[in-house]
Protein backbone atom coordinates (compact mmCIF):
# COMPACT_ATOMS: atom_id res chain seq x y z
CA UNK A 1 0.00 0.00 0.00
CA UNK A 2 1.45 3.51 -0.88
CA UNK A 3 2.17 5.35 2.10
CA UNK A 4 -0.82 8.44 1.41
CA UNK A 5 -2.11 10.24 4.26
CA UNK A 6 -5.21 8.60 5.72
CA UNK A 7 -7.57 11.90 4.77
CA UNK A 8 -6.84 11.32 1.10
CA UNK A 9 -7.94 7.81 0.88
CA UNK A 10 -11.15 9.23 2.76
CA UNK A 11 -11.48 12.10 0.10
CA UNK A 12 -10.95 9.11 -2.22
CA UNK A 13 -14.09 7.53 -0.47
CA UNK A 14 -16.08 10.58 -0.26
CA UNK A 15 -16.22 10.78 -4.01
CA UNK A 16 -17.13 7.11 -4.78
CA UNK A 17 -19.76 7.58 -2.41
CA UNK A 18 -21.11 10.98 -4.32
CA UNK A 19 -21.16 9.32 -7.72
CA UNK A 20 -23.09 5.99 -6.77
CA UNK A 21 -25.19 8.24 -4.80
CA UNK A 22 -26.25 10.45 -7.30
CA UNK A 23 -26.92 7.05 -9.40
CA UNK A 24 -28.89 5.88 -6.89
CA UNK A 25 -31.52 8.78 -7.01
CA UNK A 26 -31.47 8.28 -10.70
CA UNK A 27 -32.16 4.78 -10.81
CA UNK A 28 -35.34 4.90 -7.83
CA UNK A 29 -36.14 7.92 -10.09
CA UNK A 30 -36.68 5.41 -12.97
CA UNK A 31 -38.09 2.63 -10.65
CA UNK A 32 -40.85 4.85 -9.74
CA UNK A 33 -41.53 6.49 -13.02
CA UNK A 34 -41.68 2.30 -14.41
CA UNK A 35 -42.69 1.09 -11.39
CA UNK A 36 -40.83 -2.11 -11.49
CA UNK A 37 -37.81 -2.40 -10.14
CA UNK A 38 -35.94 -4.15 -12.49
CA UNK A 39 -35.57 -0.97 -15.28
CA UNK A 40 -34.85 -1.02 -18.69
CA UNK A 41 -33.91 1.12 -21.75
CA UNK A 42 -32.10 3.90 -19.86
CA UNK A 43 -29.09 2.69 -21.53
CA UNK A 44 -28.07 6.97 -21.78
CA UNK A 45 -27.60 6.62 -17.38
CA UNK A 46 -26.16 3.31 -17.36
CA UNK A 47 -29.53 2.02 -15.38
CA UNK A 48 -28.79 -1.67 -14.24
CA UNK A 49 -30.14 -3.17 -11.58
CA UNK A 50 -27.04 -5.08 -10.82
CA UNK A 51 -25.19 -1.72 -11.11
CA UNK A 52 -27.54 -0.09 -7.99
CA UNK A 53 -27.24 -3.34 -6.16
CA UNK A 54 -23.22 -2.85 -6.00
CA UNK A 55 -23.90 0.88 -5.58
CA UNK A 56 -26.31 0.38 -2.44
CA UNK A 57 -23.48 -2.24 -1.23
CA UNK A 58 -20.44 0.71 -1.46
CA UNK A 59 -22.62 3.05 0.09
CA UNK A 60 -23.51 0.53 3.33
CA UNK A 61 -19.30 -0.23 3.53
CA UNK A 62 -18.04 2.75 3.54
CA UNK A 63 -20.70 4.02 6.69
CA UNK A 64 -21.68 0.79 8.34
CA UNK A 65 -18.37 -1.79 7.49
CA UNK A 66 -15.36 0.14 6.77
CA UNK A 67 -14.79 1.20 10.17
CA UNK A 68 -14.91 -2.44 11.22
CA UNK A 69 -12.22 -4.10 8.59
CA UNK A 70 -10.15 -0.92 9.17
CA UNK A 71 -9.21 -2.24 12.86
CA UNK A 72 -7.59 -5.49 11.27
CA UNK A 73 -6.27 -3.96 7.71
CA UNK A 74 -5.95 -0.31 6.85
CA UNK A 75 -5.05 -0.98 3.21
CA UNK A 76 -8.39 -3.46 2.76
CA UNK A 77 -10.55 -1.30 4.49
CA UNK A 78 -9.68 1.28 1.83
CA UNK A 79 -9.12 -1.25 -1.68
CA UNK A 80 -12.67 -2.41 -0.93
CA UNK A 81 -14.84 0.23 -2.21
CA UNK A 82 -12.44 1.39 -5.31
CA UNK A 83 -12.32 -2.57 -6.59
CA UNK A 84 -16.36 -2.35 -5.88
CA UNK A 85 -16.63 1.32 -7.64
CA UNK A 86 -14.37 -0.05 -10.94
CA UNK A 87 -16.39 -3.22 -11.22
CA UNK A 88 -19.51 -0.85 -11.32
CA UNK A 89 -18.32 1.87 -13.61
CA UNK A 90 -17.70 -1.55 -15.77
CA UNK A 91 -21.46 -2.12 -16.23
CA UNK A 92 -22.31 1.26 -16.65
CA UNK A 93 -19.77 2.09 -18.68
CA UNK A 94 -21.42 -1.42 -20.90
CA UNK A 95 -24.55 -0.26 -21.00
CA UNK A 96 -24.31 3.57 -21.55
CA UNK A 97 -22.09 2.71 -24.83
CA UNK A 98 -25.39 2.07 -26.61
CA UNK A 99 -26.55 6.27 -26.08
CA UNK A 100 -24.22 9.44 -27.12
CA UNK A 101 -23.51 10.32 -23.46
CA UNK A 102 -21.37 7.57 -23.03
CA UNK A 103 -18.14 9.87 -22.43
CA UNK A 104 -19.49 11.18 -19.27
CA UNK A 105 -19.38 7.87 -18.30
CA UNK A 106 -16.32 6.78 -19.61
CA UNK A 107 -14.26 9.45 -18.14
CA UNK A 108 -15.29 7.38 -15.02
CA UNK A 109 -12.66 5.00 -15.63
CA UNK A 110 -9.94 7.66 -15.49
CA UNK A 111 -10.72 8.65 -12.38
CA UNK A 112 -10.68 4.79 -11.21
CA UNK A 113 -7.94 4.45 -12.97
CA UNK A 114 -5.92 7.27 -11.00
CA UNK A 115 -7.82 6.40 -7.61
CA UNK A 116 -6.48 2.49 -7.75
CA UNK A 117 -2.89 3.41 -8.51
CA UNK A 118 -3.00 4.90 -4.74
CA UNK A 119 -3.17 1.82 -3.58
CA UNK A 120 -0.45 0.27 -5.25
CA UNK A 121 0.07 -2.48 -7.87
CA UNK A 122 -2.27 -4.97 -7.27
CA UNK A 123 -5.05 -2.22 -7.83
CA UNK A 124 -3.79 -0.81 -10.49
CA UNK A 125 -3.58 -4.37 -12.55
CA UNK A 126 -7.56 -4.74 -11.14
CA UNK A 127 -8.05 -1.40 -13.08
CA UNK A 128 -6.20 -1.95 -16.04
CA UNK A 129 -7.98 -5.17 -16.68
CA UNK A 130 -11.35 -3.97 -16.28
CA UNK A 131 -10.99 -1.06 -19.24
CA UNK A 132 -9.32 -3.63 -21.45
CA UNK A 133 -12.03 -6.10 -20.79
CA UNK A 134 -14.57 -2.91 -21.53
CA UNK A 135 -12.61 -2.61 -25.01
CA UNK A 136 -12.85 -6.30 -25.67
CA UNK A 137 -16.86 -6.55 -25.46
CA UNK A 138 -17.08 -3.37 -27.85
CA UNK A 139 -14.49 -4.93 -30.19
CA UNK A 140 -16.01 -7.84 -31.02
CA UNK A 141 -19.23 -6.24 -31.42
CA UNK A 142 -21.15 -7.18 -28.18
CA UNK A 143 -22.59 -3.87 -27.76
CA UNK A 144 -21.31 -0.47 -30.02
CA UNK A 145 -18.62 1.99 -29.77
CA UNK A 146 -18.52 5.22 -28.16
CA UNK A 147 -18.84 8.82 -30.51
CA UNK A 148 -14.94 8.12 -30.74
CA UNK A 149 -15.33 5.59 -32.58
CA UNK A 150 -13.26 1.86 -32.37
CA UNK A 151 -10.30 3.54 -33.18
CA UNK A 152 -10.57 6.03 -30.41
CA UNK A 153 -11.58 3.41 -27.94
CA UNK A 154 -8.23 1.75 -28.61
CA UNK A 155 -6.49 5.06 -28.16
CA UNK A 156 -8.57 5.86 -25.05
CA UNK A 157 -7.50 2.19 -23.56
CA UNK A 158 -4.13 2.68 -24.12
CA UNK A 159 -4.09 6.26 -22.64
CA UNK A 160 -4.90 5.42 -19.34
CA UNK A 161 -2.81 2.21 -19.40
CA UNK A 162 -0.28 4.40 -19.93
CA UNK A 163 -1.40 6.96 -17.08
CA UNK A 164 -1.64 3.93 -14.87
CA UNK A 165 1.91 2.27 -15.49
CA UNK A 166 3.69 5.96 -15.35
CA UNK A 167 2.01 6.85 -11.93
CA UNK A 168 2.96 3.18 -10.72
CA UNK A 169 6.71 4.60 -11.72
CA UNK A 170 6.67 8.05 -10.17
CA UNK A 171 4.98 6.29 -6.70
CA UNK A 172 7.75 3.00 -7.36
CA UNK A 173 9.54 3.99 -4.03
CA UNK A 174 5.79 5.07 -1.86
CA UNK A 175 5.20 1.30 -1.70
CA UNK A 176 4.84 -1.18 0.71
CA UNK A 177 5.69 -4.99 0.71
CA UNK A 178 3.74 -5.72 2.74
CA UNK A 179 0.42 -3.36 4.76
CA UNK A 180 1.27 -0.65 7.24
CA UNK A 181 -0.84 -2.29 10.03
CA UNK A 182 -0.88 -3.30 13.71
CA UNK A 183 0.44 -6.56 13.12
CA UNK A 184 3.94 -6.20 11.56
CA UNK A 185 4.29 -2.42 12.11
CA UNK A 186 6.25 -3.39 15.58
CA UNK A 187 8.30 -5.98 13.85
CA UNK A 188 9.75 -4.33 10.59
CA UNK A 189 10.59 -1.08 11.77
CA UNK A 190 11.51 -1.39 15.47
CA UNK A 191 11.95 -5.12 16.54
CA UNK A 192 13.94 -5.72 13.36
CA UNK A 193 15.44 -2.20 12.78
CA UNK A 194 18.99 -2.33 13.29
CA UNK A 195 19.73 1.11 13.94
CA UNK A 196 16.92 1.02 16.69
CA UNK A 197 18.83 -1.97 18.00
CA UNK A 198 21.88 -0.28 18.14
CA UNK A 199 20.39 2.95 19.95
CA UNK A 200 18.51 0.92 22.52
CA UNK A 201 20.95 -1.13 22.81
CA UNK A 202 23.58 1.43 24.28
CA UNK A 203 21.17 3.43 26.41
CA UNK A 204 21.48 2.84 29.91
CA UNK A 205 17.94 2.73 30.88
CA UNK A 206 16.05 -0.47 29.98
CA UNK A 207 13.81 -0.62 26.93
CA UNK A 208 11.03 -2.56 26.22
CA UNK A 209 8.90 -2.72 23.49
CA UNK A 210 5.29 -4.31 23.26
CA UNK A 211 2.25 -4.85 21.04
CA UNK A 212 -1.01 -3.63 21.10
CA UNK A 213 -1.91 -6.27 23.33
CA UNK A 214 0.63 -5.98 25.85
CA UNK A 215 3.21 -8.58 24.41
CA UNK A 216 6.51 -7.96 24.77
CA UNK A 217 8.55 -8.01 21.62
CA UNK A 218 11.41 -6.46 22.33
CA UNK A 219 14.30 -5.34 24.67
CA UNK A 220 17.30 -3.81 25.36
CA UNK A 221 20.49 -5.23 27.49
CA UNK A 222 19.91 -3.17 30.30
CA UNK A 223 16.54 -4.39 30.80
CA UNK A 224 18.14 -8.34 31.26
CA UNK A 225 20.81 -6.03 34.14
CA UNK A 226 17.37 -4.52 35.94
CA UNK A 227 15.50 -7.91 36.03
CA UNK A 228 18.43 -10.61 36.48
CA UNK A 229 17.43 -12.25 33.42
CA UNK A 230 18.68 -13.07 29.88
CA UNK A 231 16.80 -10.89 26.72
CA UNK A 232 15.55 -13.84 25.23
CA UNK A 233 13.18 -15.44 27.89
CA UNK A 234 11.44 -11.73 28.50
CA UNK A 235 10.12 -12.17 24.54
CA UNK A 236 7.17 -12.83 23.81
CA UNK A 237 5.87 -12.81 27.41
CA UNK A 238 3.02 -10.35 28.53
CA UNK A 239 4.41 -7.04 30.28
CA UNK A 240 2.25 -7.91 33.45
CA UNK A 241 4.22 -11.35 33.88
CA UNK A 242 7.94 -9.27 33.80
CA UNK A 243 6.81 -5.71 35.36
CA UNK A 244 5.54 -6.88 38.65
CA UNK A 245 5.31 -4.07 40.72
CA UNK A 246 3.85 -1.90 43.62
CA UNK A 247 3.27 1.70 44.25
CA UNK A 248 6.21 3.29 46.31
CA UNK A 249 4.42 3.18 49.36
CA UNK A 250 4.28 -0.50 48.83
CA UNK A 251 0.38 -0.71 47.66
CA UNK A 252 -0.80 -3.62 45.33
CA UNK A 253 -1.32 -2.47 41.13
CA UNK A 254 -3.97 -3.96 39.80
CA UNK A 255 -3.72 -5.10 36.53
CA UNK A 256 -6.55 -2.74 35.11
CA UNK A 257 -4.26 0.04 36.83
CA UNK A 258 -0.91 -0.71 35.54
CA UNK A 259 0.63 2.10 33.92
CA UNK A 260 1.05 0.03 30.85
CA UNK A 261 -2.42 -1.00 30.75
CA UNK A 262 -3.55 2.50 31.14
CA UNK A 263 -1.78 3.68 28.02
CA UNK A 264 -2.59 0.95 26.01
CA UNK A 265 -5.96 1.83 26.94
CA UNK A 266 -6.26 5.52 26.86
CA UNK A 267 -2.97 6.16 24.03
CA UNK A 268 -1.91 8.93 26.42
CA UNK A 269 2.15 8.71 28.05
CA UNK A 270 2.28 7.95 31.13
CA UNK A 271 5.19 9.01 33.79
CA UNK A 272 5.15 7.34 37.55
CA UNK A 273 7.51 5.78 40.02
CA UNK A 274 7.20 2.22 41.04
CA UNK A 275 8.47 -0.51 43.40
CA UNK A 276 9.89 -3.36 41.53
CA UNK A 277 9.21 -6.49 43.52
CA UNK A 278 11.82 -9.16 42.29
CA UNK A 279 12.47 -12.96 42.98
CA UNK A 280 13.63 -12.83 46.70
CA UNK A 281 13.32 -10.02 49.21
CA UNK A 282 15.10 -7.47 46.96
CA UNK A 283 13.47 -4.25 46.36
CA UNK A 284 14.42 -1.79 43.21
CA UNK A 285 12.65 1.68 43.05
CA UNK A 286 12.43 2.46 39.49
CA UNK A 287 11.00 5.35 37.38
CA UNK A 288 8.96 4.33 34.28
CA UNK A 289 7.65 5.99 31.71
CA UNK A 290 5.56 4.40 28.80
CA UNK A 291 4.73 6.08 25.74
CA UNK A 292 2.38 4.75 23.01
CA UNK A 293 3.38 3.73 19.20
CA UNK A 294 0.32 5.36 17.09
CA UNK A 295 -0.21 5.94 13.74
CA UNK A 296 0.56 9.44 13.03
CA UNK A 297 -2.13 9.51 9.85
CA UNK A 298 -5.01 7.86 12.06
CA UNK A 299 -4.35 7.25 15.62
CA UNK A 300 -4.05 3.48 15.35
CA UNK A 301 -2.26 1.99 18.00
CA UNK A 302 0.40 -0.49 17.75
CA UNK A 303 2.06 -0.72 20.90
CA UNK A 304 3.96 0.99 23.09
CA UNK A 305 7.57 1.99 24.36
CA UNK A 306 8.48 1.33 28.14
CA UNK A 307 11.25 3.14 29.81
CA UNK A 308 12.63 1.63 32.75
CA UNK A 309 15.43 3.57 35.24
CA UNK A 310 16.93 2.64 38.26
CA UNK A 311 16.12 5.57 41.26
CA UNK A 312 16.80 2.95 43.98
CA UNK A 313 19.80 4.93 45.21
CA UNK A 314 18.14 8.39 44.97
CA UNK A 315 15.23 7.12 46.38
CA UNK A 316 17.32 6.14 49.74
CA UNK A 317 18.37 9.45 49.91
CA UNK A 318 15.24 11.06 49.34
CA UNK A 319 13.79 8.83 52.28
CA UNK A 320 16.72 9.35 54.48
CA UNK A 321 16.55 13.27 53.78
CA UNK A 322 12.62 12.88 54.76
CA UNK A 323 13.32 10.81 57.88
CA UNK A 324 15.43 13.00 59.51
CA UNK A 325 13.27 16.60 58.53
CA UNK A 326 10.39 14.26 60.25
CA UNK A 327 12.70 13.21 63.27
CA UNK A 328 13.97 16.57 63.42
CA UNK A 329 10.57 18.50 63.15
CA UNK A 330 9.08 16.05 65.50
CA UNK A 331 11.84 16.71 68.41
CA UNK A 332 12.06 20.17 67.65
CA UNK A 333 8.18 20.87 68.21
CA UNK A 334 8.54 20.43 72.09
CA UNK A 335 10.81 22.91 72.84
CA UNK A 336 9.36 25.65 70.64
CA UNK A 337 5.82 24.54 72.06
CA UNK A 338 7.66 24.94 75.95
CA UNK A 339 9.79 28.19 74.92
CA UNK A 340 5.86 29.65 73.33
CA UNK A 341 3.86 28.68 76.77
CA UNK A 342 6.90 30.32 78.95
CA UNK A 343 6.82 33.22 77.25
CA UNK A 344 2.83 33.45 77.35
CA UNK A 345 3.63 33.07 80.89
CA UNK A 346 6.15 36.25 80.86
CA UNK A 347 3.58 38.36 78.84
CA UNK A 348 0.31 37.66 81.32
CA UNK A 349 0.10 40.16 83.80
CA UNK A 350 -1.28 38.17 86.36
CA UNK A 351 2.12 36.17 86.44
CA UNK A 352 4.81 38.51 85.84
CA UNK A 353 5.19 42.55 86.00
CA UNK A 354 7.33 44.13 82.73
CA UNK A 355 7.27 47.56 81.50
CA UNK A 356 5.96 48.38 78.01
CA UNK A 357 9.24 47.83 76.10
CA UNK A 358 9.79 44.51 76.95
CA UNK A 359 6.20 43.85 76.41
CA UNK A 360 7.03 44.97 72.62
CA UNK A 361 10.25 42.42 72.60
CA UNK A 362 8.33 39.28 74.12
CA UNK A 363 5.61 40.10 71.80
CA UNK A 364 8.20 39.92 69.02
CA UNK A 365 9.57 36.61 70.21
CA UNK A 366 6.62 35.00 70.86
CA UNK A 367 5.57 35.52 67.09
CA UNK A 368 8.80 34.33 65.66
CA UNK A 369 8.34 31.53 68.13
CA UNK A 370 4.98 30.67 66.55
CA UNK A 371 6.17 31.14 63.06
CA UNK A 372 8.90 28.64 63.94
CA UNK A 373 6.20 26.12 65.18
CA UNK A 374 4.30 26.36 61.78
CA UNK A 375 7.51 25.78 59.91
CA UNK A 376 8.28 22.42 62.18
CA UNK A 377 4.39 21.50 61.39
CA UNK A 378 4.27 22.34 57.72
CA UNK A 379 7.70 20.62 57.30
CA UNK A 380 6.36 17.32 59.91
CA UNK A 381 3.11 17.33 57.27
CA UNK A 382 4.91 17.48 54.15
CA UNK A 383 7.95 14.62 54.93
CA UNK A 384 4.69 12.66 56.19
CA UNK A 385 2.79 13.11 52.69
CA UNK A 386 5.61 12.04 50.77
CA UNK A 387 6.30 8.98 52.77
CA UNK A 388 2.49 8.15 52.66
CA UNK A 389 2.28 8.69 55.73
CA UNK A 390 -0.16 11.69 56.11
CA UNK A 391 -3.07 10.70 58.70
CA UNK A 392 -5.74 10.25 57.15
CA UNK A 393 -9.89 9.16 58.68
CA UNK A 394 -11.48 9.75 55.32
CA UNK A 395 -15.54 10.36 55.74
CA UNK A 396 -18.63 11.24 53.28
CA UNK A 397 -18.86 15.31 53.93
CA UNK A 398 -20.79 17.53 52.14
CA UNK A 399 -18.33 20.34 50.39
CA UNK A 400 -20.66 23.17 50.31
CA UNK A 401 -20.68 23.47 53.82
CA UNK A 402 -17.10 22.84 54.92
CA UNK A 403 -16.21 25.84 52.50
CA UNK A 404 -18.67 27.96 54.20
CA UNK A 405 -16.94 27.79 57.16
CA UNK A 406 -13.68 28.06 55.92
CA UNK A 407 -14.84 31.57 53.79
CA UNK A 408 -16.74 32.76 57.70
CA UNK A 409 -13.43 32.32 59.32
CA UNK A 410 -11.23 34.20 56.84
CA UNK A 411 -14.01 37.26 56.46
CA UNK A 412 -12.35 39.65 59.32
CA UNK A 413 -8.82 39.14 57.96
CA UNK A 414 -10.25 39.52 54.38
CA UNK A 415 -11.79 42.45 56.00
CA UNK A 416 -8.45 43.92 57.48
CA UNK A 417 -6.88 44.16 54.28
CA UNK A 418 -10.17 46.01 52.66
CA UNK A 419 -10.69 42.76 50.35
CA UNK A 420 -14.76 41.50 49.45
CA UNK A 421 -14.17 37.70 50.29
CA UNK A 422 -17.55 35.80 48.35
CA UNK A 423 -18.66 32.50 48.52
CA UNK A 424 -20.26 31.38 45.04
CA UNK A 425 -22.55 27.83 44.56
CA UNK A 426 -22.95 26.70 41.31
CA UNK A 427 -22.46 29.63 39.53
CA UNK A 428 -20.54 33.10 39.06
CA UNK A 429 -20.07 35.87 40.34
CA UNK A 430 -21.66 37.52 37.23
CA UNK A 431 -24.62 35.20 37.24
CA UNK A 432 -25.24 35.24 41.25
CA UNK A 433 -27.69 37.83 42.79
CA UNK A 434 -27.82 37.77 46.28
CA UNK A 435 -31.54 38.81 46.59
CA UNK A 436 -32.54 36.20 45.29
CA UNK A 437 -33.03 32.70 46.95
CA UNK A 438 -30.48 30.44 45.28
CA UNK A 439 -31.42 26.55 45.72
CA UNK A 440 -27.85 25.36 46.09
CA UNK A 441 -26.43 21.98 45.05
CA UNK A 442 -25.30 19.61 47.56
CA UNK A 443 -21.48 18.00 46.67
CA UNK A 444 -20.82 14.97 48.66
CA UNK A 445 -17.05 13.74 48.44
CA UNK A 446 -15.26 10.93 50.55
CA UNK A 447 -12.24 13.04 52.27
CA UNK A 448 -10.94 14.00 55.91
CA UNK A 449 -12.46 16.90 56.58
CA UNK A 450 -9.63 18.20 58.49
CA UNK A 451 -6.99 17.21 55.64
CA UNK A 452 -9.20 19.39 53.15
CA UNK A 453 -9.49 22.16 55.50
CA UNK A 454 -5.79 22.76 54.96
CA UNK A 455 -5.93 22.64 51.65
CA UNK A 456 -8.59 25.12 51.93
CA UNK A 457 -7.41 27.82 54.32
CA UNK A 458 -3.95 27.86 52.90
CA UNK A 459 -5.15 28.69 49.55
CA UNK A 460 -7.87 31.16 50.70
CA UNK A 461 -4.64 32.53 53.22
CA UNK A 462 -2.88 33.17 50.15
CA UNK A 463 -5.17 34.98 48.29
CA UNK A 464 -5.63 37.34 50.75
CA UNK A 465 -1.88 37.57 51.38
CA UNK A 466 -1.03 38.72 47.63
CA UNK A 467 -4.18 40.53 46.65
CA UNK A 468 -3.55 44.36 47.94
CA UNK A 469 -7.10 45.50 46.35
CA UNK A 470 -10.34 43.84 44.75
CA UNK A 471 -11.59 40.78 45.84
CA UNK A 472 -11.11 37.27 46.79
CA UNK A 473 -13.81 34.73 45.41
CA UNK A 474 -14.11 31.09 46.71
CA UNK A 475 -16.73 29.06 44.38
CA UNK A 476 -17.66 25.56 43.96
CA UNK A 477 -19.43 23.88 41.11
CA UNK A 478 -19.13 20.33 39.42
CA UNK A 479 -20.72 17.82 37.42
CA UNK A 480 -21.89 14.09 38.04
CA UNK A 481 -18.64 12.96 38.52
CA UNK A 482 -16.41 15.79 40.13
CA UNK A 483 -16.65 18.51 42.21
CA UNK A 484 -14.77 21.59 41.45
CA UNK A 485 -13.08 24.20 43.93
CA UNK A 486 -11.49 27.57 42.93
CA UNK A 487 -10.25 30.27 44.57
CA UNK A 488 -10.07 33.05 42.43
CA UNK A 489 -8.48 36.89 43.27
CA UNK A 490 -7.71 39.99 42.20
CA UNK A 491 -3.88 40.28 43.50
CA UNK A 492 -0.39 40.03 41.77
CA UNK A 493 -0.77 37.01 39.83
CA UNK A 494 2.80 35.43 38.78
CA UNK A 495 4.17 34.64 34.99
CA UNK A 496 3.75 31.48 33.22
CA UNK A 497 7.21 30.41 33.44
CA UNK A 498 6.95 29.97 37.48
CA UNK A 499 3.73 27.98 37.29
CA UNK A 500 5.13 24.75 36.63
CA UNK A 501 7.72 25.00 39.48
CA UNK A 502 4.70 26.27 42.11
CA UNK A 503 3.62 23.22 43.44
CA UNK A 504 7.07 22.09 43.99
CA UNK A 505 8.89 21.34 48.01
CA UNK A 506 10.28 25.15 49.04
CA UNK A 507 9.27 26.42 45.94
CA UNK A 508 8.66 30.73 46.33
CA UNK A 509 7.76 33.18 43.63
CA UNK A 510 10.68 35.50 43.55
CA UNK A 511 9.31 39.10 43.51
CA UNK A 512 8.93 42.13 46.04
CA UNK A 513 5.60 41.03 47.20
CA UNK A 514 6.95 37.46 48.06
CA UNK A 515 9.72 38.62 49.83
CA UNK A 516 7.93 41.08 52.80
CA UNK A 517 5.38 38.09 53.34
CA UNK A 518 6.58 35.08 55.57
CA UNK A 519 6.07 31.72 54.21
CA UNK A 520 8.18 28.37 53.88
CA UNK A 521 7.09 27.37 50.16
CA UNK A 522 6.09 23.90 51.50
CA UNK A 523 1.82 25.13 51.86
CA UNK A 524 1.06 24.50 48.09
CA UNK A 525 3.55 21.17 48.23
CA UNK A 526 1.60 20.10 51.22
CA UNK A 527 -2.08 21.17 49.13
CA UNK A 528 -1.02 18.83 46.17
CA UNK A 529 -0.51 15.88 48.28
CA UNK A 530 -3.38 16.10 50.35
CA UNK A 531 -5.73 16.26 46.98
CA UNK A 532 -3.74 13.84 44.98
CA UNK A 533 -4.32 11.68 48.20
CA UNK A 534 -8.07 11.58 47.42
CA UNK A 535 -7.43 10.91 43.81
CA UNK A 536 -8.37 14.75 42.97
CA UNK A 537 -5.91 17.19 40.74
CA UNK A 538 -4.88 20.79 41.38
CA UNK A 539 -3.62 23.52 38.95
CA UNK A 540 -3.35 27.44 38.20
CA UNK A 541 -4.30 29.96 35.82
CA UNK A 542 -2.49 33.07 36.46
CA UNK A 543 -1.80 36.23 35.01
CA UNK A 544 1.11 38.80 36.16
CA UNK A 545 -0.53 41.68 37.47
CA UNK A 546 -3.85 40.46 37.01
CA UNK A 547 -5.07 37.86 39.16
CA UNK A 548 -4.68 34.09 40.13
CA UNK A 549 -7.06 31.42 40.05
CA UNK A 550 -6.32 27.82 42.02
CA UNK A 551 -8.66 24.82 41.34
CA UNK A 552 -9.43 21.54 42.79
CA UNK A 553 -11.00 18.61 41.22
CA UNK A 554 -12.27 16.07 43.69
CA UNK A 555 -13.87 13.10 42.71
CA UNK A 556 -17.99 13.39 43.85
CA UNK A 557 -20.34 11.03 45.02
CA UNK A 558 -23.81 11.11 44.36
CA UNK A 559 -27.14 11.44 46.35
CA UNK A 560 -27.42 7.41 45.75
CA UNK A 561 -24.26 6.04 47.19
CA UNK A 562 -24.93 8.77 50.09
CA UNK A 563 -28.17 7.08 50.77
CA UNK A 564 -26.87 4.36 52.97
CA UNK A 565 -23.70 6.57 54.12
CA UNK A 566 -23.59 8.31 57.47
CA UNK A 567 -22.73 12.24 57.24
CA UNK A 568 -20.64 12.99 59.85
CA UNK A 569 -20.79 16.84 60.81
CA UNK A 570 -17.81 18.99 60.33
CA UNK A 571 -16.52 20.25 64.13
CA UNK A 572 -16.24 24.12 64.08
CA UNK A 573 -13.25 24.16 66.40
CA UNK A 574 -10.17 25.71 65.72
CA UNK A 575 -8.85 24.50 62.52
CA UNK A 576 -4.93 24.49 63.73
CA UNK A 577 -5.52 22.85 66.64
CA UNK A 578 -7.17 20.14 64.54
CA UNK A 579 -4.45 19.87 62.11
CA UNK A 580 -2.12 19.57 64.50
CA UNK A 581 -3.92 16.80 66.70
CA UNK A 582 -4.17 14.63 63.80
CA UNK A 583 -0.44 14.55 62.41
Amino acid sequence: MQRLNEKWLKYIHYYITLVVSVYLLIYVFFVIQQKALFVTNKDAFGASFSAALIAVFINVYIIFIRRMIRKYNVWLAYLIPVVSFAVFNTIIVEISLKSDTSPIFLLQNYIVVFFSTAFGFVAAFFAMVVVSIVYFISAVGSTGPTMFGPIGDGISVAIRIIICLLLLYLFRNKYEIEGADSRDYIDRFLVKNEVVKLLTNSISDGIIIVDQKGVVKSANFAVSQLFMRDVDTILGLKYSDIIQARSVHGAHISKADHPVSSVLKTKMPLTTELLLQQDGDEQKYIDMNVSPILNPQNDELYGAVINLRDISARKKEEMAKSEFISTASHEMRTPVATIEGYLALAMNPNVASIDDRAKDLLDKAHESTEHLGRLFQDLLISSRAEDGGLVNHPKVVELGGLIQKQVDNHQKSASDEGLELRFIIGADSSSFDSKEKNINPLYYINVDPDRINEVLSNLIENAIKYTDEGFVEVGLTGDSNTAQIYIKDSGIGITRSEISNLFQKFYRVDNSSTRTTGGTGLGLFICRKIVELYHGRIWIESEKGVGSTFYINLPRINEDATADTELFAIESEDLDETSASTV
